[in-house]
């Protein structure tokens, strides 16, 4: 079983807030999941402008978390900014499986994300199309939500229904979550309360990955 990879998020309200957070996340990070809401699917907004980011040459592998409606209409944009990997949520209005089947048209990694009250049996049939699943541990839109458990059971399920596919979790990860995570054989865990309000940033890197080394 491979090991799981511990992704900082990038959910931030301007250009400064998002170049500030990449500054720290330095060499202790080799991918990073950007944050995009559009204060309509979710209640929150961020600053996430692919064309900008794109400019940027981020040294990291990034994969863009589209919480917004229609999210078919904004994947070519991050296609173009070189994102490897997005997330579309199967609960948002529009065609998400049309954005999904854009990214795996040009090689890249098309996944579904779902919230905490949709099951897993509403994508079951929709698994072998998909590159990866992105597992919400909480309620889409804020940073520091407290974990919902259901989470656990919905990366079993998933595993036992396809292996293979990357199964990762997002929203209210601490340390001693993502080691349960892991021996559930999840792929990866998105963090950023964790990381970001920690007294220590470096030691709550480290604390995520011996967590995740079992």
């Amino acid at each position: 079983m491979r090991r799981a990879e511990l992704i900082p998020s990038l959910l931030v309200p301007d250009e400064a807030a998002f170049r500030a957070r990449i500054a720290l996340l330095g060499d202790v990070a080799q991918a990073v999941h950007i944050d995009v809401m559009d204060g309509v699917f979710v209640a929150n907004t961020t600053w996430a402008d692919p064309a900008a980011i794109r400019n940027m040459h981020l040294p990291f592998v990034i994969e863009a978390h589209l919480m917004v409606t229609h999210p078919e209409r904004l994947v070519d944009d991050w296609i173009m900014a070189g994102a490897r990997r997005v997330f579309v949520h199967v609960e948002a209005p529009g065609n998400p499986l049309a954005a999904v089947e854009a990214m795996r048209a040009v090689g890249r990694e098309g996944g579904l994300a779902i919230n905490p009250e949709t099951p897993v049996s509403r994508i079951a049939d929709l698994l072998a199309e998909l590159d990866a699943v992105l597992v919400m541990g909480v309620k889409p839109g804020w940073s520091g939500q407290a974990f919902q458990s259901v989470a656990l059971s919905k990366v079993a399920e998933l595993k036992r229904l396809r292996p293979e596919l990357r199964v990762g979790v997002d929203g209210g990860v601490t340390p001693p979550i993502a080691a349960d995570l892991a021996a559930l054989g999840c792929d990866a865990v998105v963090a950023a309360h964790a990381l970001y309000d920690a007294p220590d940033f470096k030691k709550a890197v480290e604390d995520f990955e011996k967590a995740l080394a079992g």
